[in-house]
């Protein structure tokens, strides 16, 4: 630094240099640099897309964020990752995030993207009904994932938890390969590849996303530490994936363009159905459902003492959705 600037650094008081120090960061050119953040999405589906939409078409720079995509695909091993702070928001299934914070993590949801099961449990075409299913084999991506929890959530109400074997693929483009393959029976998938099982002669036997329950299926979340510590951040993120909303759901052809990237699906009328189907099933205006969030609570507090007594929003941030209600966003559409 030239003689000249340091006086002119050293003449200034300890009040007006942080006056420049915020004045320099809040600059243009500081601002477009972006707070760095590493964002993990969990799966190959849809679910994804205001997501992929505000990563694609900029709303997180807009607002500031640099973010980086990484691809961990489970929601338990994502928040294990993110408890170990290599990634810092991550999509998850909200009754994994109970099950976490029953064992001590602070995981907390900032926004919801369904409150519905998003799901098709595709079947061999020989299976025609729920009792079909009796000593065969139903894949999943992993244990802890949003397949794992709705396959076992139709188990349960058709009393078949003890007489169904569940098979892990890793991805849900996988497990239709292993219906191909005859790998199992049934699977549990969502769009695009429910779409692209029955193109390929597999039956629907159901499709909880019109015929399930009001269920948090999948969220973005991250830990209340970082929510304490670094509020106006988690307001951009969750402006930023809002925005992608809103985008996604005003405009088909960003939708099944941004489906068509991260999912490699080709064929118009699938990438179409699937755009539909989501359209449908993500919510406009993304709180998590206290009521679906009830219902998950009670059922996990027979079997896990921890989580007796527990209540929705020890789970959950919504203020950083309801600030942006209260401005009127979701009204733009």
């Amino acid at each position: 630094m030239h003689r000249k600037n340091r006086r002119n650094f050293a003449g200034l008081s300890g009040v007006a240099l942080s006056i420049l120090v915020l004045a320099l960061w809040m600059s243009p050119a500081a601002w477009a640099q972006g707070f760095k953040l590493k964002v993990n999405w969990t799966a190959t589906s849809g679910a994804m897309s205001p997501l992929w939409v505000a990563m694609e078409k900029g709303h997180f720079a807009r607002n500031g964020l640099d973010v980086e995509f990484t691809h961990i695909t489970s929601s338990s091993k994502a928040i294990q990752t993110m408890i170990a702070g290599d990634i810092v928001f991550t999509t998850m299934d909200p009754q994994t995030v109970i099950q976490a914070n029953s064992q001590g993590t602070d995981v907390r949801m900032v926004v919801a993207i369904t409150n519905r099961f998003a799901f098709s449990l595709m079947v061999q075409p020989e299976i025609t009904k729920p009792e079909d299913l009796k000593g065969k084999s139903i894949g999943i991506t992993r244990y802890g994932s949003s397949t794992h929890t709705a396959t076992l959530y139709l188990l349960r109400e058709w009393g078949l938890e003890k007489d169904v074997k569940l098979l892990q693929f890793q991805e849900v483009p996988a497990i239709l390969a292993g219906l191909v393959a005859k790998q199992i029976q049934g699977g549990t998938v969502s769009p695009p590849t429910n779409s692209r099982a029955r193109k390929q002669g597999f039956r629907e036997l159901v499709n909880l996303g019109v015929d399930g329950p009001e269920y948090p299926s999948v969220a973005v979340g991250t830990r209340k530490s970082f929510i304490d510590a670094n509020g106006d951040v988690v307001r951009r993120f969750v402006r930023s994936y809002s925005e992608g909303l809103q985008t996604f759901k005003s405009s088909a052809s960003v939708g099944m363009e941004v489906i068509k990237k991260y999912t490699r699906v080709e064929d118009p009328s699938i990438l179409e159905d699937a755009y539909n189907q989501f359209a449908r099933y993500i919510s406009d205006v993304p709180y998590v459902s206290v009521k679906g969030m009830e219902a998950i609570i009670a059922e996990l507090a027979e079997k896990d003492p921890k989580v007796r007594g527990a209540k929705p929003e020890e789970f959950m941030d919504m203020s950083f959705v309801r600030e942006l209600e209260n401005q009127g966003f979701y009204k733009k559409r």
